[in-house]
């Protein structure tokens, strides 16, 4: 459960190019937002984290 997400939504899907054949890039843009707070820095970077951890499964990484 995350509820600092409040929207996610796919911007970009790209294939070829220096992505290999069979595979695609996806640019996905996330809001991240708290009802009743600021959200810090380190508290984004945990979100980001446990939001990769549930996708891994997926076979969804981060484009190196």
């Amino acid at each position: 459960d995350m509820p600092e997400i409040q929207d996610s939504r796919p911007v970009e899907l790209f294939r070829g190019g220096a992505v290999p054949a069979g595979q695609y890039s996806l640019l996905l843009r996330v809001t991240f937002q708290s009802a009743d707070r600021t959200l810090t820095s380190e508290e984004l970077n945990e979100a980001g984290r446990r939001l990769l951890a549930a996708l891994e499964p997926l076979g969804v990484r981060l484009r190196s």
